[in-house]
């Protein structure tokens, strides 16, 4: 199982390839989490990596782990490296997602992608 800490839903393809998005009430906090009104402290980006990884480390999981064992990351580049350390902090592997391109429209500077595999730091 993959725990989808993004701000945006999974998309087909990362469902098919495990992950999970969080439920309603969850996502709400989790989206909080990741709404910044104004540039962060260092403090500020472990304290809410922390609560992130607070919010999933309980969660029902299948499989041999006895907690969630790995988590999609995306967003904010700036708070990734925080968020990274405190999922590796408790044991949980961050991962993102690799888009591979399927279509480039030269008519307007749009690319589309799919998810084509992972990416583990």
């Amino acid at each position: 199982m993959i725990v989808n800490l993004t701000p945006y839903p999974a998309t087909p393809e990362q469902i098919a390839a495990g992950v999970i998005d969080m439920n309603d009430g969850d996502l709400i906090e989790l989206l909080a989490l990741h709404t910044f009104d104004a540039a962060p402290t260092a403090a500020e980006l472990t304290r809410r990596a922390k609560a992130l990884v607070e919010l999933i480390y309980d969660m029902p999981i299948e499989g041999s782990c006895s907690h969630v064992c790995n988590a999609m990351l995306g967003g904010a580049p700036y708070f990734m490296p925080a968020l990274e350390k405190a999922l590796k902090d408790a044991r949980i592997q961050p991962m993102y997602s690799f888009p591979r391109p399927v279509d480039i429209d030269a008519a307007t500077p749009t690319i589309s992608s799919r998810h084509a595999g992972w990416v583990m730091p």
